[in-house]
């Protein structure tokens, strides 16, 4: 257990400054390197940044959202700037190739890609995916490019380049996904606009607003029709989805720090701690206190 000070953001310079090998431009960072860009220690933080890491060689043990994930050779992991995210080994021939995108960067382009929705909703479920050696090359062949575009001349549209180049890594990424999961590429509909910025602004408003009618003012449509939208894509309510953020939150926070019941209550917005622990019991079928002392 751990005290909330341990949790913070870690920020793209911060990723800049303690690994090297890496390229950097404004909102989009590479790196070659040996390590994860989180430190070694027993508790969970979180990358302010989109990161894609592609596996050249060597294995790692990683915790995302309280679930275990085995790194290896050929494997892309994709971690959201929501995460949670620890890991607890690396092998000694362990290397990577990571791309990292900000949030800014996030918001400009998943709306603009033709139907991101799948491969967003996809993402959050299953957040690793083993690539063939022919997939494995194609993005360390994008790595390099990028690479080689944030190390040359800056010049007055390289923002707009590199940025084309992450828009199109998602689309070879989606092929990927196609593969394995018959996701089909369709022209981007208005549903599909709505349900990617739908998941985007809930996942930096959860703890302030779990009203649908905030999401919905702010994506200018009526609660009912982007609930309806989010059942249809996803299989889910929009009220479901933003559910899944509080609890996911709260479950981190009951397993990983000291805070109490109540402190934990109040980093998440409820009126009392009573209502966060109805609230927490409807979804989980748990009190706050049971599930924290349940063994792992």
């Amino acid at each position: 257990m751990h005290d909330i000070s341990d949790f913070r953001f870690i920020s793209l310079s911060d990723v800049v400054k303690a690994l090297k090998s890496s390229a950097a431009f404004a909102d989009i960072v590479t790196i070659s390197s040996t390590e994860l860009p989180v430190r070694s220690t027993a508790f969970p933080q979180r990358i302010d940044a989109l990161v894609m890491v592609m596996c050249k060689a060597g294995e790692a043990t990683i915790t995302i959202d309280l679930q275990q994930y085995h790194l290896k050779k050929n494997m892309l992991l994709m971690v959201h700037p929501r995460n949670f995210i620890m890991n607890s080994s690396i092998s000694d021939d362990f290397e990577v190739n990571m791309i990292l995108c900000s949030k800014k960067i996030i918001e400009e382009i998943m709306p603009r890609i033709n139907d991101i929705s799948p491969l967003l909703l996809l993402q959050r479920s299953s957040p690793m995916m083993e690539l063939t050696d022919a997939e494995a090359d194609g993005f360390n062949d994008f790595f390099t490019f990028l690479s080689n575009k944030l190390n040359g001349e800056h010049t007055a549209f390289l923002n707009r380049k590199v940025s084309s180049i992450v828009q199109a890594l998602f689309y070879e990424i989606m092929d990927y996904a196609s593969a394995r999961h018959n996701i089909e590429l369709r022209r981007k509909s208005r549903k599909q606009e709505i349900m990617a910025k739908f998941v985007l602004a809930v996942s930096e408003n959860f703890k302030s607003e779990r009203q649908v009618s905030y999401y919905a003012d702010r994506l200018c449509v009526s609660p009912k029709h982007l609930s309806a939208v989010a059942k249809e894509l996803s299989g889910m309510t929009a009220g479901e989805w933003i559910e899944r953020y509080v609890v996911m939150e709260a479950k981190m926070l009951l397993k990983s720090t000291n805070l109490s019941v109540q402190e934990i209550s109040n980093r998440l917005n409820f009126s009392n701690q009573s209502f966060f622990g109805k609230y927490f019991k409807h979804q989980t079928g748990f009190s706050p206190s049971e599930y924290r002392n349940q063994a792992d």
